[in-house]
């Protein structure tokens, strides 16, 4: 076998000097999504939160009342948003229900997908992503309190209660006030 080797030029560019190496690359280069895995043909790099993995995304519906899964598919994308009608489609065709209802997690809402699953006659059960900053900019998201709807408080995640002052209406839109007690005792800002 060969000895792959490589020089590095001024330009920081690799010029692959063994004939092995360079057909690799020139297959790399040849494909569609130019990557290559020596490993295993189909994986393909993925992105995540670390930023990527070579790896497989792999969807599954499953049958509520049977517990069975009866639609399933591998795939190379990293995020679940644009699978959602796909995977409905296919569980409808593998239970032949017409009258569907899919429930999914957040990581697949995306709203051109809910569409496709309405004008294919599928409700979709699933909550909105969370698209705001808030805990980057150190407050609580909304459903992180809980109602006690007996006292009209809320139960802020530090432990101390936010008590009703008033309701108002601002542009059109209803507005609780509430009272924060020991907000020096809570770790972060609570919007409500």
């Amino acid at each position: 076998m060969a000895k792959a080797t490589s020089a590095t030029g001024a330009s920081g560019m690799t010029v692959l000097t063994d004939m092995g190496a360079v057909r690799i690359a020139a297959r790399m280069l040849a494909s569609r999504d130019k990557q290559l895995s020596l490993t295993d043909p189909d994986a393909r790099s993925m992105k995540n939160r670390d930023g990527g993995v070579v790896d497989y995304n792999v969807q599954s519906a499953v049958d509520a009342k049977h517990r069975l899964i009866v639609a399933h598919e591998v795939t190379n994308q990293g995020v679940d948003r644009d699978l959602l009608s796909t995977m409905a489609e296919q569980a409808r065709e593998a239970t032949g229900v017409e009258d569907l209802t899919v429930v999914a997690d957040r990581g697949y809402y995306k709203s051109e997908e809910v569409l496709r699953c309405h004008e294919a006659g599928i409700r979709t059960v699933m909550p909105k992503t969370m698209t705001s900053n808030s805990l980057a900019d150190g407050r609580y998201y909304k459903q992180d309190f809980i109602y006690i709807a007996g006292d009209n408080e809320y139960l802020c995640p530090a432990g101390e209660l936010l008590i009703h002052r008033f309701t108002t209406v601002e542009v059109g839109q209803t507005m609780d006030r509430l009272l924060e007690f020991s907000v020096s005792a809570m770790p972060a800002q609570s919007t409500v």
